[in-house]
């Protein structure tokens, strides 16, 4: 997944990246297209853990600032 992440100390925007493991239950809902807007799908799911990866056993979470 990718979303928006807070604001690194230069004010540079900044992106945020979420790497799962495991999920179940991944649900959808409606969304609607926009020129203007920016696309967003909302999802609904339960993660679950993997032990071979002990500390990062849900997954990963990252910022990145990105390059406009």
């Amino acid at each position: 997944f990718v979303g928006p992440a807070p604001r690194n100390a230069t004010g540079k925007k900044m992106e945020r990246l979420y790497q799962v493991r495991r999920a179940l239950n991944v649900d959808a809902s409606a969304h609607s297209l926009s020129k203007t807007d920016a696309t967003s799908i909302p999802v609904s799911l339960r993660l679950l853990p993997d032990p071979y990866f002990t500390g990062k056993e849900y997954g990963i979470i990252r910022d990145r600032q990105i390059e406009v």
